[in-house]
């Protein structure tokens, strides 16, 4: 079957000394408008023969990452109006099979994986290409490390099974240029800080499928729909793996479709995070959830936020949601709260509820075991609270604890 290579924007070739690009058989190039380029840095050679399957080629079509353009470093513009036998444009960077890529490989030149590429079992290989996968690709269990932001194309995918694996983002992100999935029973463990940009797609997390955050790491998840299926307690859909591993959200919904439990670590809310499902969503982490100025922690219609940290010494966690100042809330819309006998004090931020929001906190009497609003001291520590026409708050089991000083 031909496979066709399409130029639509400027490509990127991160050389030090020459680029060179071999057409294999089967395999046409066109370059799209005379914006369609191929960049390369200062000082690289570039050699083109005479080849059919290349089209839409310019004096233009090549330039130094300088600006300048192909006219100006003997580019031969009249590859289109002839033809030969053996025509190439010299690389070796185009890869028409499935490819290995090989223990502790740098991947700094952009290359073609036609077919995919895995990663060797054990392996690590380093990324530094400006360009976009568009391939299955697998990580064997290796490690992919990250020195530029990555880009996955709607046509990537996560081999299965076995294609998960260790990524060390460095604090660079990986982008989606589509909704990606992750594969039953396959995962992702990032160990050192990543950012997941979603640019308004899913990530879907299949049956058993994992994100698991390691120590002293933070996994940011940004301008994402995060749809967990099938979660299990044995297999919970994000997973930190310890008090210091750090979940950042960032204008993201979660759609659960069963319970889930965060078990340790913190959290950051920024912008709007919504949840939603009529499923649980349980904190259990002795670690706070941090929700910054102008930004909002959601609890959609039909939800449930159970705040049940593990420490549940009477007052000693009941106040783990940690609000920056009045423009931070926690909206609660027609959904439910369960509060452990731990208590839960809310302060310095807004409450908004919309709609009936049933609380249970069993065996609440109001000594530090209740839903509390303010701390009774400071009335910079007073709860701004907002209840729409519609709104109440009704208890089903506990007390309330009215503590703002104003």
């Amino acid at each position: 079957m031909k496979q066709n290579i399409i130029i639509r924007s400027i490509i990127l070739f991160n050389l030090t000394c020459f680029a060179s690009i071999k057409l294999l058989p089967e395999i046409s190039t066109t370059f799209h408008n005379q914006i369609s380029q191929m960049a390369l840095t200062e000082g690289s050679l570039v050699k083109i023969g005479n080849n059919e399957l290349i089209n839409g080629w310019s004096d233009f079509s090549f330039v130094i990452d300088t600006g300048v353009s192909g006219e100006d470093f003997d580019y031969e513009n009249d590859i289109t109006d002839t033809t030969t036998e053996d025509s190439e444009i010299e690389s070796t960077f185009i890869f028409p099979d499935f490819k290995l890529l090989t223990q502790q490989e740098m991947i700094e030149i952009f290359a073609l994986f036609a077919a995919g590429f895995e990663v060797e079992i054990g392996g690590y290989i380093y990324i530094e290409w400006p360009a976009e996968v568009a391939c299955p690709f697998s990580l064997n269990g290796g490690t992919m490390a990250l020195g530029i932001d990555l880009s996955l194309s709607s046509a990537s995918n996560l081999v299965s099974p076995g294609g998960g694996g260790k990524i060390s983002g460095n604090g660079n992100a990986i982008r989606f240029k589509g909704n990606f999935e992750i594969p039953e029973g396959e995962y992702f463990h990032f160990i050192s800080d990543t950012i997941l940009e979603g640019l308004g797609h899913e990530l879907i997390l299949t049956k058993n499928a994992q994100l698991i955050v390691d120590m002293n790491t933070t996994l940011s998840l940004r301008n994402i729909i995060l749809k967990c299926v099938g979660d299990t307690p044995e297999l919970p859909s994000i997973v930190m793996t310890d008090a210091s591993s750090k979940l950042s959200l960032q204008n993201v919904i979660i759609s659960l479709s069963s319970d889930y439990t965060f078990t340790q670590g913190s959290m950051f809310i920024d912008g709007d995070v919504l949840i939603t499902g009529t499923s649980t969503f349980i904190y259990t982490s002795n670690e706070p959830i941090f929700i910054s100025d102008s930004s909002t922690l959601y609890f959609d219609l039909g939800s449930t936020f159970s705040y049940a940290p593990s420490n549940a010494v009477v007052g000693s966690n009941s106040a783990l949601i940690n609000m920056k100042n009045i423009t931070s809330r926690l909206s609660l819309d027609t959904c439910t709260l369960n509060i452990p006998t731990s208590g839960l004090n809310l302060t310095k931020g807004t409450l908004i509820i919309t709609g009936k929001v049933d609380i249970h906190n069993d065996g609440g009497t109001g000594a530090g075991d209740c839903l509390k609003f303010g701390d009774g001291t400071n009335s910079e520590n007073d709860l701004n609270i907002e209840i729409d026409s519609r709104g109440s708050l009704n208890f089903l089991s506990g007390t309330l604890d009215y503590s703002n000083v104003n």
